[in-house]
């Protein structure tokens, strides 16, 4: 009978990014987050690693720099509890639907959290491009002002695409249209002046083959 296998005891896939995410939220707890009636136990090196503003609140001279408990004044607890598990790792398998995006969106610009901005630009930008013409010209000029103020460059790219297909008086009639960029609102305009050229080329090819076709019969 062959001796079995000696287990490492510290293998090196335990040093992978990969596994130190696995294995996060069971990393030792230091720091309370009191938002409302909740606490939030955390990491504090993983919160100041996904946050500039935690870092530098929890490392500067600030009064938390040294606190084990930290009081968040005018959060919402669901909302904080949400962006809480779409920031820290270890819960990057996680589907962040369109409706809890919009909710931790304030949130997550407000502490600077990079992945969890990029998460959301994602889970909206591919809402956006399900939902494509299917959104009201209202929606999607709300989509494009809360995307140019938190600067969601994909969700923002979709939208003009999909604004660039409404008519003007679609938009237009919107009073928050004005509150679009100019730059957007330009972009908007040539890219509906692109789709009506290649509208009317493919128009006009089709009536030139129509018209060779009529000359043969």
């Amino acid at each position: 009978m062959s001796k079995p296998k000696k287990i490492k005891t510290d293998p090196d896939y335990i040093t992978t990014e990969d596994f130190i995410n696995i294995i996060s939220p069971f990393a030792c707890h230091d720091l309370t987050l009191k938002v409302g009636k909740l606490q939030f136990h955390v990491n504090k090196k993983q919160l100041m690693d996904a946050s500039p503003v935690f870092k530098q609140m929890l490392t500067a001279d600030f009064k938390e720099k040294n606190a084990k408990e930290l009081t968040l004044k005018g959060k919402d607890p669901g909302a904080f509890g949400l962006f809480l598990r779409f920031t820290l790792p270890g819960f990057e398998e996680d589907e962040l639907k369109e409706t809890d995006a919009h909710l931790i969106l304030p949130i997550a610009h407000e502490y600077q959290t990079g992945n969890s901005l990029t998460r959301i630009d994602v889970s909206l930008s591919k809402f956006s491009t399900a939902m494509a013409d299917s959104l009201t010209s209202e929606r999607v000029i709300d989509n494009i002002i809360e995307a140019e103020f938190f600067g969601l460059v994909r969700n923002l790219e979709v939208c003009i695409r999909i604004a660039s297909r409404k008519t003007f008086n679609a938009l237009a009639r919107t009073d928050k249209f004005n509150n679009i960029s100019k730059d957007t609102r330009y972009t908007i305009s040539m890219k509906r002046w692109e789709e009506l050229d290649d509208t009317y080329e493919r128009v006009s090819y089709r009536i030139h083959q129509l018209n060779a076709f009529m000359k043969k019969n």
